[in-house]
């Protein structure tokens, strides 16, 4: 199905390549004059975001400033040349505006900005695949992409994982694949039935079906899945080059993407790992170059990556002066815009409706309670901090009496916020304690041999093709350990001590855990 918004035109070939011949400016970090296409060519926008996780919040017009700037990107440049895709994990993970009302607002601002497409991320699989089957695909008005995934042997999401745009004549075709390590990172109880093939293959598979065919002018993919870099926004080309060649060598997932895509691709967008980067990346087999793309965060940027078509060649170039990634933080708001309108309307709403859910003061906060930082940035996974080691005891607390719990255990992806004692004059809500726990987790109790808890100690250190190389789990205080990073995999932990006293191999330990790690396979846990 081609969603249609003018009359298409011919052309005489489909897209192939990305010119070469053309250089991103280093640190390109203001906008250039909009895109002109010549007398035989024709403008495809592309305007990308990822990883948006509900951020509805009114805070510095937080939401309203993302959908502001995503208007004025859309109208720089046309409305009828652009075309809007997300990068997956839109629900889940949202902050407490969102979570308490099941992300329905969320839904409704995504519809709200009437976006073209969206990849499908692991987060849209955290309340299992009948939640996403029966309440969120049915709830949006644009096609979700999944090829490389079914259920019962169906795709899920739209069919195939492909779906075609008209912009301004431009047939585009968007492919989306999800991580294949999302079954590690949901309950596994909520997946039954539901298989994670090759993103790469099923995104490749797709488009050598738009090439044969003709059907498609131009061919993006949107993997979520990425490189975990840290890099500035519109950084300069031969930073990114070193970073994100240094990411393939050590990130299988990230190499497969940029190496195994087909050269069919003309663009290819990113998720999952929360980064930025915007990099004219090598083509496989050729000497041609193409946008590999990724946008961080929480509705913090909007990518850019503006393609000239030749109407009559098909070949397809990039206006690398406007690819550039653009904050949203500052936008001007419009008036009379109608998306944005229905935008602070529905935030707004969802706003009025959380405070009334979220404000009972359930206890007090005297001094501050954070995760680990890295520099000024929260929600540094590889260290252990204050938060971890307060929800590990308050699991091990909440169930020492019904299930015997002795000590807690939390993986530190389940901490999403900090508390802070000046807020609310160090009362504790119940939307601050949500924000710091939002997911749908079940807490368990269960039997660990002393072996058992050394090697989930072990486990911190993830694959190799997991999308973070180490995780600190939050561990209840009562619990103490040595290791030794520089020995082999699996003799890492040189001890461990429970409430002082060493722990054997063959003792057993009551151990209170989230449903999300009791799956085997949550963050890579195996055990």
């Amino acid at each position: 199905m081609i969603k249609h918004r003018t009359s298409r035109r011919a052309f005489g070939l489909t897209a192939v390549a990305v010119s070469a011949a053309l250089l991103l400016p280093a640190a390109a970090a203001a906008q250039a004059d909009p895109t002109t296409p010549g007398d035989d060519e024709s403008l495809v926008n592309i305007l990308y975001f990822n990883d948006f996780h509900g951020r509805l919040d009114s805070y510095e017009n937080l939401t309203v400033g993302f959908a502001a700037k995503l208007e004025e990107l859309r109208a720089e440049n046309g409305e009828e040349n652009s075309v809007v895709i997300a990068g997956g994990d839109s629900v889940g993970g949202t902050l407490y505006t969102s979570s308490s009302q099941n992300d329905d607002p969320t839904i409704s601002v995504l519809n709200a900005l009437e976006i073209d497409a969206s990849a499908l991320g692991n987060h849209e699989f955290d309340k299992g695949i009948d939640d996403l089957e029966n309440r969120i695909l049915p709830g949006v008005d644009f096609p979700y992409l999944g090829a490389n995934v079914t259920h019962d042997g169906a795709p899920v999401g739209e069919d195939g994982g492909v779906t075609l745009v008209d912009v301004g004549g431009v047939t585009v075709g968007i492919i989306g694949a999800v991580t294949q390590q999302t079954p590690g990172l949901v309950d596994q109880a909520g997946i039954e039935g539901v298989e994670f093939g090759d993103p790469v293959a099923a995104v490749n598979e797709q488009a050598s079906a738009l090439k044969e065919s003709g059907t498609a002018d131009v061919i993006i993919a949107t993997y979520h899945e990425g490189a975990t870099v840290e890099l500035p926004a519109n950084a300069e080309q031969d930073a990114q080059a070193a970073a994100l060649q240094t990411a393939m060598s050590e990130q299988q997932a990230f190499d497969s993407i940029v190496n195994e895509t087909s050269a069919d691709v003309d663009v290819i967008v990113n998720g999952h790992t929360h980064k930025m980067y915007n990099w004219m990346a090598p083509v496989p087999g050729s000497d041609e170059l193409r946008p590999v793309l990724q946008a961080g965060e929480y509705a913090a940027n909007i990518g850019q990556i503006p393609l000239l078509v030749n109407n009559t060649t098909g070949e397809v170039s990039v206006d690398t002066a406007n690819f550039q990634l653009h904050p949203t933080k500052g936008a001007v708001i419009p008036e009379g815009n109608d998306r944005v309108d229905q935008v602070a309307q529905i935030v707004a709403d969802a706003g009025a409706e959380a405070e009334i859910l979220g404000g009972e003061v359930i206890g007090s906060i005297e001094g501050d309670i954070t995760t680990a930082f890295q520099g000024e940035v929260r929600d540094d996974r590889g260290n252990a901090s204050a938060m971890g080691t307060l929800v590990a005891n308050m699991y091990r607390d909440a169930t020492a009496e019904q299930g015997g719990a002795e000590i807690g255990i939390v993986n530190p992806g389940g901490l999403r916020a900090d508390l802070y004692e000046e807020t609310n004059a160090g009362e504790l809500t119940v939307r601050q304690a949500v924000d710091v726990l939002p997911f749908a987790n079940n807490l368990f109790t269960g039997d660990f041999t002393g072996a058992q808890l050394k090697a989930v100690l072990e486990e911190q250190w993830q694959p190799a093709e997991a999308s973070r190389p180490y995780l600190q789990l939050g561990l209840s205080d009562n619990v103490q350990y040595t290791s030794d990073s520089s020995r082999e995999q699996g003799d890492r932990i040189t001890g461990i001590w429970l409430d002082g006293d060493p722990v054997t191999d063959d003792q057993e330990i009551r151990v209170a855990i989230p449903s999300f790690l009791t799956s085997g396979t949550g963050d890579n846990f195996f055990t």
